[in-house]
């Protein structure tokens, strides 16, 4: 049985049929057997909502109503469904808060499935925090209305960027030999973003209407456009909103990396089921084990004047929501001193589940593997070295090659196909290689037979499989090259 299908065979016997009326069906009944799932599939929409215990547990940090990060990934099925995840900068970085997953991005799907999300979760944030996609804000708007919207700062100017070097819009490269068009414009569209006040943006605005206004009008109504929106992505702006210092959506970028790389290992999964699998087990198991290693964490208070530190233990995480400080409270511990276990000032919130089976420690079988390792190849080294001490400066060279070879591997990936590659030492490759040689052109040779010097491509007449009969008053044509006759012949071009 070939690869393709037993593929089709496991996951077939494993999720079903691929029809689209029984993969309703299946998604329907997953929503009545589990309470962190809900599916709609009305109006040609599928649209499915997933909160996990651990992601209801996340909300009941005040972080959860603050900031939510909003950003959508894709392509990781076959069915190219788009994901949508809902996170929360906490002091142990980002944690999620909901997952949706959609057949579409059309802004009535996305209607459908943030309302299924807000149907399981105790409240609304007040800030959300997205790129500018037009469908997933309007829609976002819709279901939380009282939210304020915000741009991610680092979107705002990429799509400037793009803008400027899109050859359509007639920018020029440069303007004398010491400054350059797009990088000037570029330059006033920053200071716009990071104006410290709204005089500020409007004198940024000012000098780009007056030193470039009349060469590039394209770009002044460009501008104009998104300073109508200025307070969705001005910095000026935001400074009575509890941001804590996030003006960009790094933190959902992050976890749709953390999803593709660390979750799904950059594979493509056999359909939604699969995929509701992955998103509501395995997604919540890495946040767990993140959640369970312990650590010196540091967040920002609500207004991003002081930083905090926390200390994290095994069993539980004193989450920021738990311990940073009100008006009336004192600051738990300032930066640069001595990080403490703090005490929490309610009970922490145990987010590392205490029903789970104690998995073997990996670091101690890491460290038996090494172990015996080490044995096997001291014992081999001195075997060696007593048989033939002449040998000694040749393993002592070699050893300290590889040792420094080992140091220059920047990524655990290339040392471990360093020790892979030991495993090809001594083995004979009885393979015969082919070389891929360059293409040559047929030169004159005014020697014939045994005296024939090889050079350039031979005739045509050469070629037993070509027989060629050469036209009075006409030159030869030159051979094509054929890598078959070439292995047949057991001889390489111009021989």
């Amino acid at each position: 049985m070939s690869r393709i299908s037993l593929y089709y065979k496991i996951h077939g016997e494993q999720y079903g049929d691929q029809k689209k009326t029984a993969l309703v069906d299946r998604l329907l009944e997953l929503a009545e057997s589990r309470s962190d799932t809900r599916v709609d599939v009305s109006d040609g929409r599928c649209t499915v909502a997933i909160v996990t215990p651990l992601m209801a547990r996340v909300h009941q940090l005040p972080e959860a109503g603050e900031t939510v990060f909003v950003d959508a990934g894709g392509n990781c099925d076959r069915s190219q469904a788009r994901i949508f995840l809902f996170m929360a900068s906490t002091v142990v970085g980002g944690l999620p808060l909901g997952v949706v997953i959609t057949n579409d991005e059309a802004q009535a799907t996305l209607e459908s499935a943030f309302s299924l999300l807000q149907s399981m979760l105790p409240e609304g944030p007040q800030i959300l925090m997205t790129d500018d996609s037009a469908s997933e804000r309007n829609a976002l708007h819709s279901v939380w209305p009282d939210a304020t919207r915000l741009l991610c700062v680092f979107h705002v100017l990429q799509a400037t960027w793009r803008w400027l070097f899109s050859h359509k819009n007639g920018i020029r490269q440069q303007i004398d030999l010491c400054s350059q068009h797009r990088q000037e414009l570029m330059r006033l569209a920053k200071q716009m973003v990071y104006a410290p006040s709204e005089r500020g943006l409007a004198e940024a605005m000012e000098t780009l209407q007056g030193r470039w206004g009349a060469l590039y009008p394209r770009f002044i109504a460009y501008q104009q456009a998104l300073l109508d929106r200025r307070q969705e992505w001005a910095l000026c702006f935001r400074a009575g909103l509890p941001t804590r210092g996030h003006n960009t959506n790094n933190t959902v970028e992050a976890a749709m990396r953390v999803l593709k790389d660390n979750v799904l290992h950059r594979t493509r999964l056999y359909d939604v089921l699969q995929l509701h699998d992955v998103l509501s087990l395995r997604l919540s198991d890495f946040y767990e084990r993140k959640l369970e290693n312990p650590g010196i964490y540091s967040v920002l208070s609500t207004d991003g004047s002081t930083l905090y530190t926390v200390d994290s233990t095994l069993d539980y995480v004193h989450l920021s929501g738990k311990t940073l400080p009100r008006p009336q409270s004192p600051p738990m511990v300032e930066e640069h001193q001595t990080a403490a276990t703090i005490s929490p000032v309610v009970p922490p919130v145990a987010l590392a589940s205490s029903s789970r089976v104690t998995a073997p420690d990996p670091l101690e079988e890491v460290r038996q593997s090494l172990a015996a390792f080490s044995e096997a190849v001291s014992a081999a080294v001195l075997e060696d070295t007593a048989a033939h001490p002449d040998q000694g400066p040749s393993w002592q060279k070699a050893l300290n090659a590889f040792v420094a070879d080992w140091r220059k591997g920047a990524t655990p990936t290339a040392r471990q196909s360093q020790l892979y590659a030991q495993r090809h030492l001594g083995k004979a490759r009885y393979a015969t290689t082919i070389p891929v040689l360059r293409p040559e052109r047929r030169t004159s040779c005014p020697l014939r037979g045994r005296a024939r010097v090889s050079a350039g491509r031979p005739p045509k007449a050469d070629r037993a499989d070509h027989p060629y009969q050469q036209a009075e008053g006409q030159r030869r044509a030159a051979a094509p090259h054929s890598l078959q006759t070439r292995i047949e012949t057991n001889r390489g071009p111009g021989h």
